[in-house]
């Protein structure tokens, strides 16, 4: 959070939101997967096991920077 955020007025609180767990990650993967093309050999359910602490924006920029990496091949 940038810390001018933090100045006394502008937030009242803070609120920790965990990251997602595997299950939610797969959801996540699943749906933002429907915008990107996809090799059918891609296992979401393994990515989302190994994709352990990431948060859900951390799950879909890196779908979306692998296949923008694929396209560049």
């Amino acid at each position: 959070i940038d810390p001018a955020l933090l100045r006394p007025g502008r937030l009242e609180k803070l609120v920790f939101v965990e990251p997602p767990d595997a299950d939610a990650r797969r959801e996540i993967l699943r749906t933002a997967g429907k915008s990107v093309p996809l090799s059918a050999d891609v296992d979401l359910d393994k990515l989302a096991t190994e994709l352990d602490g990431y948060s859900a924006a951390d799950c879909v920029a890196l779908l979306r920077e692998a296949a923008l990496t694929a396209m560049r091949r």
